[in-house]
């Protein structure tokens, strides 16, 4: 956690917290709070349920968060698919390859869907009833170092173009289980070039690039510079009659923030081994058929549990 923080302020709220826990009970129920609140709901994809979070790791979760963060609405029409095809070219940045039905003549298609940064799930619960989900997004705003403000536009833009980018359907999966992630490309002078990454692989056997070639059989780009295709007279072509009106539309880039998010997760998840465990538990309960409410695992004590109950065993 402390390593991986995506900012100063991140770094010193994790440091503040280890400094707090005078004996390794405190810290084994910190670990446990990060683990239940902050990777268990970005890996599993789902809400965390209402088990009272530790005041140590959410610290504005009473007075601040539980108020001033609204949920997105369920209901939230959207118009992102067609703007994001359109401000991405309808072409995936790692295969060069376009959605089909959208390609310039001699273009190559190929099934591509449309990837959030943070997952849908993580941005939708209910106020009133999920405490869980709440103490997430205060955690994540400490981690983060975002003011409420800023926490409140990140949840609201969970379906629009700053959360989403357009890959080919093979590495979506990759993306969404923190495989991989995306490093923000840094010039020799120390500034980072803006909008540019680089792919950044944190479990290679689970990274579908290998798989997945070009067109001609050359690799996959592992470099992205986002912009605005949109723009283009040869992408503005190849809009259908139905979606001219998105033309005009504001497309806004993947958020830098959001990125860096997801980065800091990836890397949790790989580094501490947490993620490997997490995965592991709910494939052995998806082949033995064990019903996994995710719901119900408020620590990684009952995560344990649920291992030794797979004999799996946690490490």
């Amino acid at each position: 956690m402390l390593e991986c923080a995506p900012s100063a302020h991140g770094r010193r709220y994790v440091a503040s917290a280890i400094c707090q826990c005078d004996d390794t009970d405190r810290l084994v129920d910190l670990a446990n709070t990060w683990v239940r609140y902050l990777l268990l709901p970005f890996k599993g994809n789902s809400s965390t349920g209402s088990f009272p979070p530790s005041n140590l790791v959410t610290p504005t979760y009473n007075n601040e968060t539980a108020y001033g963060v609204d949920p997105l609405s369920k209901t939230q029409a959207s118009d992102m698919m067609p703007l994001v095809r359109l401000r991405d070219g309808y072409k995936c940045w790692a295969t060069e390859t376009y959605v089909y039905d959208h390609s310039p003549a001699g273009g190559n298609e190929a099934p591509l869907e449309i990837s959030h940064i943070i997952k849908h799930a993580v941005g939708v619960f209910d106020a009133q009833k999920d405490n869980g989900s709440l103490a997430t997004w205060d955690i994540i705003r400490h981690y983060t170092g975002w003011d409420a403000k800023r926490t409140q536009e990140v949840v609201e833009q969970s379906d629009t173009p700053l959360n989403s980018m357009l890959i080919i359907m093979l590495l979506h999966p990759g993306w969404d289980s923190y495989a991989w992630t995306l490093k923000p490309v840094v010039e020799n002078n120390g500034q980072v070039i803006p909008n540019t990454y680089e792919v950044e692989i944190l479990s290679p056997r689970r990274f579908a690039g290998s798989m997945v070639r070009k067109n001609d059989g050359t690799p996959i780009n592992r470099r992205v510079t986002f912009e605005d295709h949109g723009t283009k007279p040869d992408v503005q072509a190849l809009v259908p009659e139905k979606e001219k009106k998105y033309i005009k539309y504001q497309r806004p880039l993947p958020d830098a923030d959001l990125i860096a998010l997801h980065r800091a997760i990836c890397r949790v998840l790989h580094l501490s081994g947490a993620g490997e465990v997490i995965d592991l538990a709910f494939k052995k309960a998806e082949e033995d058929r064990t019903t996994v409410p995710s719901d119900k695992i408020r620590t990684t004590d009952e995560l344990s549990m649920l291992l030794f109950g797979l004999n799996i065993g946690l490490h």
